[in-house]
């Protein structure tokens, strides 16, 4: 999702309405922008549509599609490696370019029914990490008190140069309050941590929408903080933290679950049901 919108003008249809101004979304084609659905009045219908700017006509049919199945629509028309630059009539001509907006806005309704995300059915969410590092108390759980570091470590060096940061910023935090004539209790003290791997592999979660907004900071979706050796307790996690399943072995991040509207009443049914 691009974060600078763009002014386009829609025209609508017969030529006794007037055009509209609005803002919308750039796609990685220049000619092809996601923008707000305008009705007869010119107010807003809440649906969304792909734009041909140079024609001021929308690409796809009518819709309900949430607004995620839309943008994925666009991406897929974008680099497509059809020239959508060219005058709205040569489009009408193009078979190859008026087949590929029909099928895939028919699997963006067929997947938006069944509460899918759309993408290579081979596609999972799951990726199994090799035994990871993790920080342990004294008796052996995992440390309860140390919410700023992440919870699991690639490397031990990783482990150990986190909780040095950790051990450096909590011994100032109460050399601070000794000056300021506060008493730490006696148990202010840091223990004797200690940093301890895993025996098997874990499992790491990861979105499965090509639209993921992650994707253009870091190259990938987003992934879950949670990583366990057991799937069961992953999901959980997941779920907690308003992920929603998206298909078979697919997951959704809170982000795109909104926008691809996987909170609804009827999908969360389904999801507690199972």
């Amino acid at each position: 999702m691009s974060s600078t919108l763009i002014p386009v003008t829609i025209h609508r249809g017969l030529s006794t309405r007037p055009p509209v101004a609005v803002h919308g979304e750039p796609t990685a084609h220049p000619a092809l922008v996601i923008v707000p659905m305008v009705g007869t009045t010119a107010r807003y219908t809440g649906t969304w549509r792909v734009l041909h700017t140079p024609s001021g006509r929308m690409l796809t049919a009518p819709n309900h599609l949430p607004i995620g199945y839309i943008r994925h629509l666009g991406q897929l028309l974008a680099t497509s490696g059809i020239d959508w630059s060219r005058p709205a009539a040569d489009l009408r001509d193009d078979l190859a370019a008026q087949r590929l907006c029909r099928q895939s806005l028919e699997e963006a309704e067929a997947a938006s029914a069944a509460g899918e995300i759309p993408g290579p059915t081979a596609e999972s969410s799951w990726r199994l990490l090799p035994p990871l590092w993790r920080i342990l108390t004294p008796e052996g759980t995992v440390r309860g008190d140390l919410d700023e570091l992440p919870a699991v470590f690639a490397t031990y060096e990783q482990a150990a140069a986190a909780l040095a940061d950790w051990d450096q910023l909590h011994h100032k935090i109460l050399a601070t309050a000794r000056i300021q004539r506060w008493d730490p209790p006696p148990d202010a003290e840091l223990p004797n941590y200690l940093i301890a791997r895993d025996t098997q592999p874990s499992w790491q979660l990861r979105c499965i929408s090509p639209v993921c907004p992650a994707r253009s900071d870091t190259g990938h979706a987003e992934v879950l903080s949670f990583h366990y050796p057991d799937r069961a307790l992953v999901e959980m996690e997941a779920l907690a933290g308003l992920w929603r399943p998206a298909g078979p072995r697919r997951w959704a991040c809170p982000w795109c679950a909104d926008e691809f509207a996987l909170n609804t009443p009827a999908h969360l049914d389904a999801i507690w049901s199972c």
